[in-house]
């Protein structure tokens, strides 16, 4: 019976020793558990937060993409313009350039009839140098012409007197060569 008894012992111990096992074992599940669920709610709180963040991040950026959208939009208006622009100024450039080269041409007709003009001046220039010369001369001409002129009247004047006191005197004239 002792052996019973010891037997009985033995047994209550390993009993009382697998139940504290066992409490001990649920203790340490539920803590385990509750560990785990702590932690679970802790990764969901962070996921929530991150998903948050997340969808915070996405409607900035699809404003950011809004925005974008925008501006490419007046952009492309822009660009629209200014190819516009660009094409009205080409025309134009093209027209200048056109009113240009006639103007250049017109210059150097003008250039060419300048050039014939200066021509003609110095031409007349020199015409009138020559008539100046002619005039200078002509009065020369005419003072020895007048010179002359009174030298042949006096001369006149004296064969006449000498005639007429010859005709007073009358001397015969003989011929003296």
């Amino acid at each position: 019976m002792v052996e019973n008894h010891n037997q009985i012992e033995s047994l209550e111990d390993k009993h009382g020793h697998g139940r504290e096992a066992m409490e001990h074992y649920r203790q340490s599940v539920k803590e385990q558990r509750e560990q785990d669920q702590r932690n679970h709610e802790q990764q969901r709180q962070q996921l929530q937060a991150e998903i948050r963040a997340l969808n915070q991040t996405i409607s900035v950026k699809q404003a950011e993409l809004t925005h974008l959208n925008k501006d490419n939009g007046r952009l492309a208006a822009e660009l629209a313009s200014s190819k516009k622009s660009l094409l009205h100024l080409e025309s134009e450039q093209r027209n200048v350039s056109l009113k240009l080269e006639h103007k250049t041409e017109e210059v150097d007709s003008l250039k060419l009839q300048i050039s014939k003009r200066q021509s003609y001046a110095e031409e007349l220039d020199s015409f009138k140098k020559e008539i100046e010369e002619l005039h200078a001369w002509k009065t020369a001409s005419s003072v020895t012409t007048s010179k002359l002129e009174v030298e042949l009247s006096v001369k006149t004047d004296m064969i006449n007197r000498l005639l007429e006191e010859k005709e007073k005197n009358k001397i015969p004239v003989t011929n003296r060569l």
